[in-house]
């Protein structure tokens, strides 16, 4: 348990890498902070880590909109503590007028 005690946040952790990230990092120990967009699967993923005797939060959050960033950050405040990792784990859009608005003025709106 390389990590016990330990604090991470991880986004997108309800699918793919972040989903990842979260399980083996609460296979080490650490106490995971799912952070997702959809609810009904990051909390899956955080009851998933709490079946198997981890301990697991999850905080909805569209990384992409200021406003939930915000919140999110205000709730995890409590968290920060103790922080070994934040994983942010998120794809851009697909288009390439928007990699070309991303790379002008680093935005991708």
């Amino acid at each position: 348990m390389k990590l016990k005690d330990k604090v991470a946040i991880v986004t997108g952790g309800s699918k793919g890498i972040g989903w990842g990230v979260s399980t083996i990092f609460s296979q080490e120990g650490a106490k995971i902070a799912v952070v997702a967009r959809n609810a009904q699967d990051g909390e899956q993923t955080a009851e998933e880590i709490r079946q198997k005797g981890g301990k697991a939060t999850f905080i909805q959050c569209d990384v992409s909109n200021e406003e939930d960033v915000k919140k999110w950050c205000k709730q995890s405040s409590t968290l920060m503590v103790r922080l070994i990792f934040l994983s942010i784990t998120l794809v851009l859009a697909s288009t390439n007028q928007c990699w070309i608005q991303l790379a002008r003025n680093g935005t991708a709106a």
